[in-house]
């Protein structure tokens, strides 16, 4: 029995899979399920304060980093690999929950089926009484340009975890784009070229594709065509 301490937390090579759900919220399981998580992660927290209140209850004060290193998640049926450290700070209590959070990721590598948001920087906020992860200011190099946007994702209480994605790229290398591919099929794509700007915007319920509604517009310039039609492989895309 005790009512306060303050520790220092480090651990290398954690594997993200199933057994941490015991470790988690209760009303992030269902999200974390949802995703699948998959890979290993460092931890350096660094004065993680845990002070009990009356009646028993506790409540968890953390900052540190989590690195995140080849993870994989599947989120709304698009394969997601991330490696990169993410800065966290925040406040759990065992009778309400998480009451705030914030976090922020300064540099690393997000890949979306098969495509690479590189030099990724974005500063990620939780609103308890929404229950809403998001943030405003998603910034990458994006194959020789940039791409900007934001992200939201809502858990109503027991309702479907629902996400709105908006992002627009900027000055995209079209040659860059195309042969950016796992099974390095380079050849058939080296003589596709061009510029492209665009803008996505996504709105769905999580793990139900048949709820997605979006819009994607794209403008290319200067394009050169190779020896197989790109528009075929945008489209996949």
């Amino acid at each position: 029995s005790f009512s306060s301490a303050t520790l220092d937390i480090s651990a290398k090579d954690l594997f993200l899979d199933e057994c941490l759900v015991i470790f988690i919220p209760q009303h992030l399981e269902t999200l974390y399920n949802e995703i699948s998580p998959a890979g290993r992660f460092d931890l350096d927290f660094k004065k993680f304060r845990i002070l009990t209140a009356d009646g028993g209850q506790k409540s968890f004060d953390f900052a540190g980093d989590i690195a995140f290193k080849d993870c994989t998640f599947k989120f709304a049926d698009a394969e997601t690999e991330l490696d990169a450290k993410l800065k966290i700070k925040g406040l759990y209590n065992t009778d309400q929950g998480l009451s705030n959070c914030q976090a922020a990721v300064d540099g690393g590598t997000l890949r979306i089926q098969g495509k690479s948001f590189t030099n990724l920087k974005a500063d990620i906020l939780y609103d308890p009484d929404l229950r809403r992860w998001s943030t405003e200011d998603i910034i990458a190099d994006y194959y020789g340009g940039k791409t900007i946007g934001k992200f939201e994702l809502k858990q109503p209480a027991g309702k479907a975890s629902e996400y709105l994605l908006q992002v627009v790229f900027d000055n995209i290398d079209l040659q860059q784009f195309l042969s950016d591919k796992k099974d390095k099929d380079i050849a058939e794509n080296r003589y596709t070229s061009g510029k492209m700007d665009g803008s996505l915007s996504i709105n769905a319920h999580l793990g139900d594709s048949s709820s997605r509604l979006g819009v994607c517009r794209l403008t290319m310039t200067d394009m050169q065509f190779g020896k197989l039609s790109p528009l075929g492989k945008l489209v996949q895309v």
